[in-house]
């Protein structure tokens, strides 16, 4: 029986005895195919589990491509399909949240993106080295705080916000009703964290990138980074090093400062369903204070797919290969769930979800962000 078993589908169960404890040592998928990479397919039951949770599922022509597949095809060795199916992913998480083992798909693919063996084209992502290379402005040319009482606040937006500059605006706005003392640092030009670089598999780039921003942050003299981007947030989180500095996501820090009674909304008459974005909900686990900010503002609904349940809108950049179609059926599945809410609005607190949603949805879209300046006095 022990000579077959590593040909069965029961070779999960002996795997899955030696994951958890490699697990639980706080082990990272660094090799594609070895230590706890490895553990990790062979843990994978082949149950199925994730080609329903799977978004891309919305088309039929992409069941193969979930991540039940892609441990097959490693088990397999079959090179073509195992490029074919990392490329694709969106990295959205919903298989990961969904898997009973805990099998980390998005890792995983990012694991093979990043091998010599499998690295995607630097054509699909690279990066201008000016922008590597180059400092903020309003920290080279010693821009002003707002104030001068402390802490000092640097708002870093992301370059993703540069396509919905109403967040940003909308974030400031709400720093200056509050006495907040901030400094915007990317206001004239973008700066990119890394992390889409980093999903792409060009690791190297990615961290020249990170140290590039980690050495303009220390110098600016800030005691708290506030980040209004949750894909921003989350490589900040993980890979960043800043002793001193406390890095928060915008609707953690909202949150506090509403519980401090710096800031105060009255309450609107809008009802809205809140979007859990991907890297926010099943990335860094913020699903709370998001609820109590647009609860103190506005009326709340829930979808009834929430939470680490919430559908990926389609817009994620972590496929750089998924047609234009297959991402439009996406984002329309992803409203529909938004719609049986029945609420006014939508609100989200993703810039790329915002983008994505505004393009297809017939009701109104806004960041949590604009909700609360809207309702703030």
């Amino acid at each position: 029986f022990m000579f077959v078993l590593p040909f069965t589908r029961y070779m999960h169960i002996p795997a899955e005895m030696m994951l958890n404890p490699m697990r639980n040592a706080g082990l990272p998928i660094r090799h594609p195919r070895k230590g706890f990479a490895r553990m990790e397919v062979l843990s994978c039951p082949g149950c199925g589990v994730c080609i329903d949770a799977c978004p891309m599922s919305v088309k039929k022509g992409n069941l193969k491509d979930c991540t039940v597949y892609l441990n097959r095809q490693i088990r397999r060795g079959n090179e073509r399909r195992i490029e074919e199916i990392s490329d694709k992913c969106l990295l959205c998480g919903k298989c990961e949240a969904v898997c009973q083992v805990g099998v980390e798909g998005p890792a995983l693919r990012i694991a093979q993106r990043a091998s010599r063996q499998y690295g995607l084209s630097p054509d699909y992502s690279t990066i201008d080295p000016s922008v590597i290379q180059a400092s903020p402005s309003v920290i080279s040319t010693g821009a002003q705080w707002s104030g001068e009482i402390s802490p000092k606040v640097l708002y870093f937006s992301g370059c993703m916000t540069r396509l919905t500059p109403s967040i940003g605006k909308a974030v400031c706005s709400l720093l200056g009703k509050a006495g907040v003392n901030y400094l915007w640092a990317d206001r004239e030009e973008g700066l990119c964290c890394g992390r889409p670089l980093l999903m792409a598999g060009r690791t190297d780039a990615a961290m020249q990138l990170v140290h590039k921003n980690e050495e303009f942050i220390k110098a600016s003299g800030a005691d708290t980074l506030l980040l209004s981007c949750p894909i921003c947030y989350k490589i900040f989180t993980e890979q960043y090093n800043l002793p001193g500095i406390r890095v928060v996501n915008y609707v953690n820090y909202f949150s506090e400062l509403m519980d401090e009674g710096r800031l105060k909304f009255e309450k609107g008459d809008v009802f809205y369903v809140f979007h859990d974005p991907c890297e926010l909900g099943r990335g860094c686990g913020i699903y709370e204070a998001p609820r109590r900010l647009i609860g103190r503002a506005a009326g709340i609904a829930e979808a009834p797919r929430n939470r680490a349940e919430s559908i990926c809108c389609g817009g994620s950049l972590g496929s750089l290969t998924l047609g234009f179609k297959d991402r439009e059926a996406m984002t329309l599945k992803a409203l529909d769930n938004l719609y049986e809410s029945r609420a006014d609005a939508i609100a989200t607190a993703c810039p790329l979800c915002l983008a994505t949603f505004s393009r297809y949805s017939t009701r109104p879209v806004r960041d949590i962000a604009e909700v609360l300046d809207a309702q703030s006095g």
